[in-house]
Parts: C-alpha cells; structure tokens; sequence
C-alpha cells in the first residue's frame, strides 16, 4: 500500500511539471519574449505605445 502511494506522488509531481511547462510555452506562443519585454518596459496605459507595438508585430506575421 505504500508504494503504490508513493508512485501515485511520483506520478502526480511529473504531471504538475509536465502541465506548467506546456502553460509556459502556451504564454510564449501568445506573448513572444521581445514583445513581453517591450510590454514590461513601459506602462499599460501608454496606449500609443502598445498601439505601435502592435502594428509592428502585424507588420512582422505578413
């Protein structure tokens, strides 16, 4: 009974790191890391600016 409680801990750790690593590469196919870091250098209500970063990033994906 013991190792079967201790297996099913095992199990559940490689799920748990197996989940958040697929949620960090979800954010970085989203939010690409020079844009994340574009976004984080100035303040979300500088709307002009994240305008332009998205105009850049359209202009990019064509």
């Amino acid at each position: 009974m013991g190792l079967v409680s201790i297996f099913s801990k095992n199990i559940l750790k490689i799920v748990n790191i197996i989940l958040i690593l697929s949620l960090i590469q979800v954010k970085n196919y989203f939010m690409p890391v020079d844009l994340y870091s574009k976004v984080l250098k100035y303040k979300s209500s500088d709307l002009n600016y994240l305008a332009s970063i998205g105009q850049d990033e359209a202009k990019n994906m064509v």
